[in-house]
């Protein structure tokens, strides 16, 4: 591998761990679902009619997959849309504690960076 398909390599993920978490804990949901439906499929919860045991498998993957997506993406998103506007409250010069996020969510170590970064900056220009 050349050094430039490695640098490409190494700037695509932003966030390797969180990415591979969070790729993981994709590929089990539908691992889950999948056999959620073999066991709806196989007459399960369907009794005597596999049409509406299908019907239903597809229905409950559907939700539990929206439902999921939705859990996830607030994980990801909040903390992007908390440090978007602790960044512009930065460049404003608005003082503020530290970014803090809640249990659970991405990008945990960028915002200590930030919150450290915006201390540094309080530092810097108390002394001037």
């Amino acid at each position: 591998m050349s050094t430039k398909s490695r640098r490409y390599f190494a700037n695509y993920f932003l966030a390797p761990r969180e990415q591979m978490v969070f790729s993981l804990q994709m590929v089990f949901g539908v691992i889950i679902l999948a056999e959620l439906q073999l066991v709806v499929m196989s007459g399960f919860l369907g009794g005597d009619t596999p049409f509406l045991g299908a019907q239903f498998a597809l229905a409950s993957s559907i939700v539990l997959i929206a439902l999921y997506t939705l859990v996830v993406s607030h994980r990801v998103f909040g903390p992007v849309h908390a440090m978007q506007k602790y960044v512009d409250k930065m460049v404003a010069g608005e003082a503020q504690g530290p970014l803090k996020l809640r249990d659970g969510d991405y990008f945990s170590d960028l915002a200590e960076r930030l919150s450290k970064l915006q201390s540094q900056l309080d530092a810097r220009y108390a002394e001037q």
